[in-house]
């Protein structure tokens, strides 16, 4: 991909695949936002490593901003001050920061107003649908969407899966290899509950030359990369498709004031 205006605004890029020639629009201008995630969350000095919530939208801070005015760390010593994030205890009574620092989209509204930006939340049968979300970003928004970590990354996988690979006997005593087996295959049978588990950053919407919504660019803290994935990709893991429906559902949407 590379850009072929011959203006440059921060309203949008025109790019164009070099191998198809193929031309889509980028809104806004991905050169005017942090360009990718500052690597995988737990980058604080807490300890805390389930703040995807979090992490995702310190970027979105900062892709609002288009420069670096706040950071993970940041932003979760702000959540613990302010009671913003969940705490998890050992046993004994002692927080385990490690699996602590999860959000809710409650949380996250409220890491944005207290960064100066305006934010709405939207939660179960109240969430707008793909196309307003992208919209929204077309029109310089950025959101921090709840989706299920599996629709979102493993979708193609599960499909493709076989279940005459499964091991039995691992099946039997392994109860994470179970879970995955059993994930995989409401995947591949297209029907099942699937829990929005995790929060993802999405900074920009793309169209093609009819105007039509056909991709996001989509950070994850989760496993520290940036992509561009298609429009279904994202709304399956948002929303559902079909008989694979979403629980907990969630989003917040940003803008500058």
């Amino acid at each position: 991909m590379e850009v072929v205006d011959n203006l440059l605004t921060s309203e949008y890029a025109t790019l164009q695949n070099n191998d198809t020639k193929e031309q889509v629009t980028v809104y806004p201008n991905p050169m005017g936002r942090m360009s990718h995630m500052m690597g995988r969350q737990g980058q604080n000095d807490i300890g805390m490593y389930q703040d995807c919530g979090i992490a995702s939208t310190a970027k979105s801070i900062n892709d609002l901003y288009g420069r670096e005015v706040t950071s993970e760390n940041r932003l979760a010593n702000y959540a613990l001050e302010t009671q913003n994030c969940g705490l998890d205890y050992n046993n004994d009574g002692t927080v385990d920061y490690y699996n602590s620092g999860g959000t809710y989209e409650t949380n996250v509204r409220e890491f944005y107003e207290a960064n100066g930006l305006e934010a709405d939340e939207y939660m179960g049968n109240g969430i707008p649908d793909i196309d307003y979300v992208g919209e929204q970003i077309k029109n310089g928004g950025v959101a921090t969407m709840a989706v299920n970590h599996d629709l979102m990354w493993n979708y193609d996988k599960a499909v493709d899966f076989d279940p005459s690979t499964v091991d039995m006997d691992r099946y039997q005593s392994d109860s994470r290899y179970a879970d995955r087996v059993n994930t995989y295959m409401s995947i591949k049978n297209g029907n099942g509950v699937f829990k929005a588990d995790h929060f993802v950053n999405v900074s920009n919407a793309v169209y093609n030359n009819d105007g039509q919504l056909t991709h996001f660019i989509v950070s994850d803290t989760g496993n520290g990369t940036t992509k561009m994935i298609p429009k279904e990709y994202l709304s399956r893991a948002y929303m559902g498709s079909g008989k694979m429906r979403i629980s907990a559902q969630g989003c917040v949407i940003a803008r500058r004031k």
